[in-house]
């Protein structure tokens, strides 16, 4: 049995939405590869970035003082001194590393103004069985060297309630947190935060600080 193509089969209706399904994954295709390329050089470019600001000499208490801005100090290396305080240590829950749950500790440094630096100090492994359980944290109390890397706010995570109303006493102040706003957090406890910090020295009081 032999068949045979005629103009008339060539192009039916049929052939025609064939054609134009395959014109648009052709160029479905095409988008997303230059969708791909546009990726690669935004990251490369924000490498490069952040890898100048690396290079730049370390952030001080001083030029906090003095009121750097983050687009100047952002992923730039941080040698800070002040004092803890500890009243005011977050624990954001749901923080994992190396695959272990826990969380990720927060203390604000006083500096010698009454500005503050949040510092992210590390990471504490959750309770095995009380997973609403504060790991113990050793705060060392008079002046210390913050060492660290200038970072944006901690990313937030999934909310399925709001989190509750805190007010500016350390006896009641809401030390575990899903996540954590600056502005919240200024509001609650009455500080000025100049800027996160991501301490990079290695692990020491307990937390862990193998950061990705």
């Amino acid at each position: 049995m032999r068949f045979r193509f005629t103009s008339q089969s060539i192009f039916s209706p049929h052939w025609w939405l064939l054609l134009l399904a395959a014109v648009s994954v052709s160029a479905l295709t095409m988008r997303l590869g230059f969708w791909q390329l546009n990726r690669a050089e935004f990251k490369e470019a924000a490498f490069a970035q952040e890898q100048a600001q690396a290079a730049l000499p370390p952030v001080t208490d001083q030029d906090f003082i003095q009121g750097m801005s983050e687009t100047q100090g952002l992923q730039r290396m941080v040698d800070a001194k002040g004092e803890w305080l500890a009243q005011w240590t977050v624990f954001l829950d749901n923080r994992s590393m190396q695959g272990q749950p826990g969380f990720w500790v927060l203390t604000p440094l006083k500096l010698q103004s009454d500005e503050v630096i949040l510092v992210q100090r590390g990471w504490a492994p959750r309770d095995r069985t009380l997973s609403d359980k504060l790991p113990p944290i050793h705060t060392p109390s008079g002046p210390v060297r913050v060492q660290g890397r200038w970072v944006q706010a901690p990313s937030r995570m999934v909310e399925l309630a709001a989190p509750p109303a805190t007010v500016a006493s350390s006896q009641t102040f809401q030390s575990l947190r899903q996540n954590l706003s600056i502005q919240e957090f200024e509001k609650d406890t009455g500080l000025q935060v100049l800027a996160t910090v991501m301490e990079i020295a290695p692990p020491s009081d307990g937390l862990l600080r193998n950061w990705p």
